[in-house]
């Protein structure tokens, strides 16, 4: 990985002030940290890297041709908070422990096997289905959200692992 330089963050910022895709600025880099807030990134496809404590917040990635994913990533403690997500996104056997959802737009996302321990969903769209969240691990204070205004009591308890 290429390390995220002064001058590379200076660009980053410049194009992100423009409204300019950054995905080939940071194809290779280092983002752990990075603050990637309002960034428009078209193509992203993410494997077996660290990028915790990343800020996307209000980010726009993906595009409707080709999906974008985050596979076996380390998300843990990143910001997510008003991003969405253009066409299929993918997010699979990830760590996205105590990450910032709220406000997310993550209508396009499908989120196998991967584990939101402690994150915070508060009005995101969310979608929910067997097969887009198989194997996910939600904190319980998401469906204690989800369900706070209907006349339904929803009771979460963890599967026990084997």
């Amino acid at each position: 990985m290429k390390p995220l330089t002064n001058d590379l963050k200076k660009k980053i910022e410049v194009n992100i002030k423009n409204k300019i895709d950054i995905s080939e600025l940071i194809d290779g880099v280092d983002l752990r940290g990075a603050d990637l807030s309002r960034a428009i990134i078209k193509n992203i496809r993410l494997t077996g890297i660290d990028i915790r404590g990343t800020n996307w917040s209000y980010a726009k990635i993906g595009n409707v041709e080709t999906p974008s994913y985050f596979i076996k990533c380390n998300l843990d403690n990143s910001n997510f908070y008003g991003i969405e997500f253009t066409g299929k996104f993918w997010a699979r056997s990830c760590s996205a422990k105590n990450c910032n959802f709220k406000y997310a737009n993550l209508a396009n996302a499908e989120y196998q096997y991967t584990d939101f321990t402690g994150s915070d969903f508060c009005d995101s769209v969310l979608r929910i289905g067997t097969r887009e969240g198989l194997g996910c691990i939600f904190p319980p204070t998401l469906f204690e959200q989800l369900c706070k205004g209907w006349k339904n009591k929803v009771k979460v308890e963890p599967i026990d692992k084997q």
